[in-house]
């Protein structure tokens, strides 16, 4: 059997261009991470490479036809590399920034982590801070029923109510994971109820419109069985689009000067506002918070 040849290795020279060359679009994370760590080493040695031609040929007190045509050529390749540095990995850096940002199923979240970040930079800046935790009545038997893709379009749905609502009040809206939900507001926990009482509203017109969009493609939802054992899922059925609903904890969040600070009180308030909603599960529809030293649940819709 022959011997393999081996592979020629391509030098630095003959690394050539495409003027206009646009980055492909980053669909994944792994993608992203691997174009970033390799792109901008490449990038940092041709840079190197053709600085240094232009160093060494500017020193030389006398050039000739060939080292001035040598000088044009690497000051030539210095500008497109440049150009398409700024064509290729910058755009793609910062969509891998977005893809970092956004939940990856649900668009319209923040990443928890993301979440957070942005929270400890905005909350400082206010003086009221609430946080509410958030979690999606009867998902469990909407899947059962209607199936996965029907609680994908509940979940986006709410994500994109929420976002609008509390948008306009400068909030953010992030994924803490399967159904759960946290919203934080410049606003007291009173006004942050008002706000989720507005997109508890608005989450049942879009989800009215997006499931309509998809019932003529689902057959599952036109012919949902009737007769179901559970009465919440004979309920779900009968009530379908209305009964979409959420319950919620709000709690407020104190004022803090050090990141250190932050985490502590980040911590302590998704575990209070976790304590709240609990008390709202069993009533669903409804919110919790605190009035003082009392606890009042009112409902949403």
């Amino acid at each position: 059997m022959p011997a393999k040849k081996p592979r020629s290795k391509q030098t630095i020279k003959t690394i050539r261009y495409r003027p206009g060359q646009r980055a492909k679009p980053i669909r994944t994370i792994t993608a992203a991470e691997h174009f970033l760590q390799r792109y901008p080493r490449k990038y940092m040695e041709l840079r190197e490479y053709y600085e240094n031609i232009i160093k060494r040929l500017e020193r030389s007190k006398k050039l000739d036809k060939r080292k001035r045509e040598e000088l044009r050529q690497a000051w030539e390749n210095l500008q497109k590399l440049n150009k398409k540095f700024a064509q290729m990995y910058v755009p793609r850096a910062q969509q891998l920034a977005d893809v970092q940002k956004r939940d990856p199923k649900f668009r319209v979240f923040l990443t928890d982590r993301y979440f957070k970040e942005r929270m400890w930079f905005e909350a400082k800046q206010h003086r009221e801070n609430s946080l509410a935790f958030i979690d999606i009545d009867h998902l469990k038997e909407i899947n059962d029923v209607f199936g996965h893709k029907t609680g994908d379009i509940v979940i986006r749905t709410l994500g994109k109510a929420l976002s609008e609502a509390v948008g306009k009040k400068g909030g953010l809206v992030g994924r803490h994971g399967g159904e759960e939900i946290l919203v934080w507001a410049p606003v007291t926990p009173k006004q942050l109820a008002e706000l989720l009482q507005k997109a508890a509203r608005l989450a049942q017109e879009k989800a009215a419109e997006e499931l309509w969009k998809y019932r003529t493609k689902s057959q599952r939802i036109k012919q949902a069985p009737i007769e179901i054992p559970s009465p919440v899922k004979r309920k779900l059925v009968s009530n379908f689009p209305n009964i979409i609903r959420f319950s919620a904890g709000i709690v407020s969040v104190p004022s803090f000067k050090t990141r250190e600070e932050f985490r502590k009180a980040y911590a302590k308030a998704v575990e209070n506002a976790d304590e709240l909603l609990y008390r709202s599960k069993r009533k669903k529809n409804a919110y919790t918070l605190k009035v003082g030293k009392n606890l009042v649940t009112e409902k949403l819709i």
